[in-house]
């Protein structure tokens, strides 16, 4: 049979007590970086998206500037044909 003074006990029952405070904490802090950790996730696919966007706005940019600088090529091809240069 196991016999503690009061003493013991009582110094157990703070050491419990400090323990059961850090555990608190750490959870707290624990639950405080997996909120941060989901808004970033959060942020980082939204950003995802934008550059997705962008780079479809590029594309189209790219395209649209191709058939411009074709138009102008032939159109001064054809200038050349009816305009001599002197």
């Amino acid at each position: 049979m196991l016999i503690c003074s009061l003493s013991e006990l009582s110094r157990c029952q703070r050491q419990l007590e400090s323990q059961r405070r850090q555990l608190s904490q750490t959870e707290q802090t624990c639950a405080d970086l997996r909120r941060h950790d989901a808004d970033t996730r959060e942020a980082i696919a939204a950003k995802d998206a934008q550059i997705a966007v962008l780079r479809t706005r590029l594309d189209e940019a790219d395209r649209e500037l191709a058939a411009k600088a074709k138009l102008l090529s032939d159109l001064g091809s054809s200038q050349d044909r009816y305009v001599p240069t002197i």
